[in-house]
């Protein structure tokens, strides 16, 4: 499995994405239908955590939360550069082959 730019769940990124003073209903209104963080720890196969320091629609911090909560015997978390979601585009060789190492 490859993941990047994750949520560790619907609440939290809720929060993030909610001005600081409504954080809190934030986290009362939203439901959490999927939540990462017990996924994440079910996950017992290869798995490749890509996630941008830049990051400004999630944070990086909950990229590196998931890897910490992962039990994978094969697992790497790679920390880039750029927008959401921009790993493929900015970094396409590399990439790619972290994807090909991940299935080998």
């Amino acid at each position: 499995m490859v993941l990047e730019g994750a949520f560790t769940d619907q609440k939290s990124i809720a929060a993030e994405r909610t001005p600081f003073p409504m954080k809190f209903s934030a986290k009362m209104i939203v439901k959490n239908f999927v939540n990462g963080k017990e996924l994440i720890q079910e996950w017992m196969k290869p798995l490749l955590i890509i996630h941008s320091e830049d990051d400004v629609v999630c944070p990086y911090y909950m990229g590196k939360e998931l890897y910490e909560l992962a039990e994978s015997p094969k697992k790497e978390f790679w920390s880039i550069k750029g927008k959401h979601l921009a790993g493929m585009a900015l970094n396409y060789d590399t990439y790619i082959g972290k994807v090909s190492r991940l299935l080998d």
